[in-house]
């Protein structure tokens, strides 16, 4: 008979074959599991500085973490709201792409979708719709986006990636968030015992995240985890809002002290923890960190990998899932203590549960205005982003809205910039060809072995693993039997190279115009021949949930159809064959309007970061023939840029992202709907193409 080694036994001896071994005394056993997850409450009026922290709590980052007792009441108080209400729980987990699973795990492998299979079961049994919606991005250089080696050091320190998305936040994260997991942490030789600090751009632009994230809903409000500590502390301090950081539970898990003796630890922690210098190379190895294939199938559209590509700082699916069963424990011991105050009160009370013990309106009110109302004394972080890439102060006060064509986002197909666009009389809009999934009428029994024979099974212990793994089989299975329809992906390469020649520019010597003005007909009407480029099939389907890969889809050129991430940064492009996109943004308030931009063909053209401005419009320059002039409308009103003044407008906040700010009226305050548009003219080529991929407001 052979024992587990590692946490459930300890190797005596082994004679003929046979494994004998002591069993640990229970008491300790718990003892362990303990401290594994333990959650640290701190007093954040004592706990004034990070380096305190550390000297309190040693060990939170490599446990459950830290957050503080009135946060995690209010936790309680969520959970609570919603098992009274039978409504939703929503978790956003968004981050850097080694965080969010990229570079050489599936989907399912990433923290999101294994916090997603853990937990749906059981929420649904006390009447709550569970969603975990992963939003994140693939790096740069996977979609043909050059980084610089100052650009990706910038990306290491953290903080950057997350941007793109906060600047639209309502929308593209989603107002109905009730936690929050922010994982854009740099990147860290060392991840067992050390806390990523990141600069003081990444504290700025982590303190706008959590600010928009705070604004972005009325009926619902994220409980914080991650990110700086003084951004968080200042925002619990004098907001009220409830914050925590996360740690990754590898406390509790059994070190792997040797190579060879690796296989007597429990399967999911093998190679997971290793302190000693001379073993940390030998458990990075790609086979002992990764488990992937693409393809197990015959036939496929585009030849498949045997695995998914392993890129250099990808965290494997060990310490992925080591992180979601962390956060899962946090959350179920919030859970289990809203369950003791409903039971104890409704006891000595009587039914129902009392309105003190879970409303949640007056309690978001609260904190809502007091984000509103912090001042740069208070909480200086999000103020500076005006000095570091110019963004208005007034947008740490104001939720911002936006509109996409990047995935995942929430509510897809609500908040796609094609769903603003305003067709012509004629029916022009945004060209979306179609074509079928090339895995229509595939069929895989499974992806990956999740579990191998004979290991634990987290969800035996919660007797869901037959409901679960029937899901997950299911989902599986779905993913690659759905019929979806696709925009065409393959023609790229066609539009790379020049656009329909369909012109829609005036007549006339448009040269000679004035700057601005106003036109004779108040209609800027969109014209036809803007394409939706560089999107999954299933664009308007792909909600960062596990249950949305199906209909989400995979891109008919991918090498590696079961990665199963949704991450693509679509656009609308056009060049000055195009004429003019027309868009309406709604409830404009606070005077501002900003759009992503990609300039070129996505095969030439150059990213860039805000420490390099003048790099970047010296490149730019180079490419942009000095005939190209950018025109763009607010009702009505267009304003022209010649090839100079566009690139002097341009702000390069964090690489991947490329600012053209329209709007900035500090004096607006009353809410009104506005008319945008946007059009290229002098040129033509894959030098002269726009694409469009954000739109911002508020």
């Amino acid at each position: 008979e052979e024992s587990a080694g590692g946490e459930e036994g300890q190797v005596s001896g082994q004679v003929s074959g046979q494994v004998s071994g002591q069993i640990r005394d229970p008491n300790q056993r718990l003892h362990d599991r303990l401290q594994m997850f333990h959650l640290a409450e701190i007093d954040l009026a004592t706990v004034t500085t990070s380096e305190y922290l550390a000297l309190k709590e040693p060990h939170w980052h490599t446990k459950g973490g830290w957050t503080t007792q009135r946060s995690f009441d209010g936790l309680e108080r969520r959970l609570l709201h919603a098992m009274m209400t039978n409504g939703n729980f929503t978790i956003v987990i968004t981050g850097n792409w080694r965080n969010m699973g990229y570079g050489g795990n599936h989907v399912w492998q990433a923290m999101a979708g294994k916090m997603e299979v853990l937990l749906t079961e059981l929420f649904q049994r006390l009447g709550v719709t569970l969603a975990v919606r992963a939003v994140g991005l693939p790096p740069l250089e996977k979609e043909g986006l050059s980084v610089t080696p100052l650009e990706a050091a910038g990306l290491n320190v953290g903080g950057r990636e997350t941007l793109v998305h906060a600047m639209g936040w309502s929308s593209i994260l989603g107002g109905d968030v009730d936690m929050v997991i922010w994982e854009d942490d740099g990147v860290d030789d060392d991840e067992t015992n050390k806390e990523r600090k990141g600069d003081e751009f990444s504290a700025q632009l982590f303190d706008f995240f959590a600010r928009q994230a705070l604004l972005a809903g009325t009926s619902h409000l994220p409980f914080l985890w991650g990110g700086n500590f003084h951004v968080l502390r200042n925002l619990h301090q004098y907001a009220d809002v409830d914050v925590g950081q996360l740690g990754n539970g590898l406390f509790g898990v059994p070190e792997t002290t040797k190579e060879e003796l690796a296989y007597t630890l429990p399967w999911a922690s093998q190679y997971l923890k290793c302190e000693k210098d001379q073993l940390k190379t030998a458990c990075r190895k790609e086979e002992y960190q990764f488990q992937s294939r693409c393809w197990t199938g015959e036939g496929s559209a585009t030849p498949q990998l045997d695995r998914i590509p392993i890129l250099p700082t990808a965290v494997g699916w060990r310490m992925q899932q080591a992180k979601a069963y962390t956060a899962a424990y946090n959350l179920l011991a919030a859970l289990l203590d809203a369950m003791d105050t409903w039971s104890e009160r409704t006891i000595y009370e009587g039914q129902p549960l009392t309105d003190e013990y879970w409303h949640i309106g007056e309690y978001i009110t609260n904190i809502r205005e007091k984000v509103k109302a912090l001042t740069e004394e208070d909480a200086p972080h999000c103020f500076q982003l005006e000095k570091s890439i110019k963004l208005p102060n007034r947008l740490c006060r104001n939720a911002l809205k936006g509109r996409t064509e990047y995935t995942p986002r929430a509510n897809p197909m609500e908040t796609s910039i094609r769903s603003i666009v305003v067709p012509s009389e004629t029916g022009a809009t945004v060209a979306e060809t179609n074509e079928m999934n090339p895995l229509e009428g595939m069929a895989v029994d499974e992806f990956v072995d999740n579990v191998p024979a004979g290991e634990v099974d987290p969800l035996e212990l919660l007797h869901l693993e037959k409901n679960l793994r029937l899901r997950e089989r299911y989902l599986g299975r779905r993913w690659l039997r759905t019929t979806s329809r696709t925009r065409d992906n393959k023609n790229i390469s066609q539009w790379l190279g020049s656009l329909p020649d369909k012109k829609s520019s005036p007549k006339g010597n448009e040269n000679d115009r004035p700057l601005q003005r106003r036109l004779e007909d108040p209609s800027i009407r969109t014209s036809n021949g803007w394409q939706l480029l560089h999107s999954l099939p299933g664009n308007d389907n792909c909600d960062g949930t596990l249950a949305s890969t199906a209909s989400c889809g995979v891109s008919p050129s991918s090498s590696c159809y079961l990665e199963g991430h949704q991450g693509a940064r679509g656009g609308i492009w056009g060049d000055d064959t195009t004429g003019w996109l027309n868009m309406k943004v709604t409830e404009m308030e606070c005077g501002y309007v900003a759009l992503n931009l990609e300039i070129g063909g996505r095969k030439v053209r150059h990213r860039a970061a805000n420490v390099r401005k003048l790099e970047s419009e010296r490149l730019l320059s180079n490419k942009l023939p000095d005939e190209f002039v950018f025109e763009y409308s607010v009702d009505n009103v267009v304003s022209t840029l010649d090839k100079p003044q566009f690139l002097e407008r341009l702000e390069y906040p964090v690489p991947g992202m490329t600012l053209l700010t329209l709007v900035n009226d500090e004096a607006s305050t009353t809410a009104k709907d506005v008319s945008i548009g946007v059009r290229v003219r002098g040129c033509s080529g894959v030098e002269c193409q726009i694409g469009l991929t954000h739109v911002y407001w508020c």
